[in-house]
């Protein structure tokens, strides 16, 4: 099971803006099965707000479980992972009013990419005819070209 965490940071706003629209970019890196893969990939990724108290440089293992299940994207407009490539999710109005929370707070927006088929829908991945399938995000820090980015639109 994938999950990635995002914190992005809306400290340089001014805590007044509003935002009207928000999505979120990043690149697959890789995307696959381990050595019990039957059938074919059909994974999708939706965006997610986590719950971590924390900052996710410190999370515990403990603290990975604990992301709510509010999907920030709106049902059926989740991206396909199981090719390589930049990946766009355009943020639902749930998905804006998470984000404009940290603007006018002028905090840390944090997002999680999950599993669609799995993971939100709270099956267990071994119940499955494909446990053990992953994919990863390409950041600078590990050889990729960009860092994924949560772009905001504002007035």
């Amino acid at each position: 099971m994938t999950r990635l965490f995002l914190e992005f940071d809306c400290s340089a706003f001014d805590g007044t803006e509003t935002v009207t629209a928000a999505s979120l970019t990043f690149n697959v890196a890789s995307a696959g099965f381990g050595p019990a893969h039957t059938g074919s990939p059909n994974r999708e990724a939706s965006v997610t707000v986590s719950t971590h108290s924390t900052n996710f440089g410190e999370a515990s293992g403990g603290d990975f479980d604990n992301v709510e299940h509010t999907a920030l994207t709106t049902p059926g407009n989740e991206v396909s992972v199981a090719s390589t490539g930049s990946k766009t999710l355009t943020l639902s109005a749930t998905g804006i009013s998470h984000v404009q929370s940290a603007v006018t707070a002028q905090g840390v927006c944090k997002l999680c990419i999950r599993d669609f088929n799995y993971d939100i829908a709270n099956i267990d991945p071994a119940s499955g005819a494909n446990p053990d399938w992953y994919f990863s995000i390409t950041t600078p820090s590990s050889g990729g070209a960009s860092e994924p980015k949560l772009e905001i639109t504002h007035e």
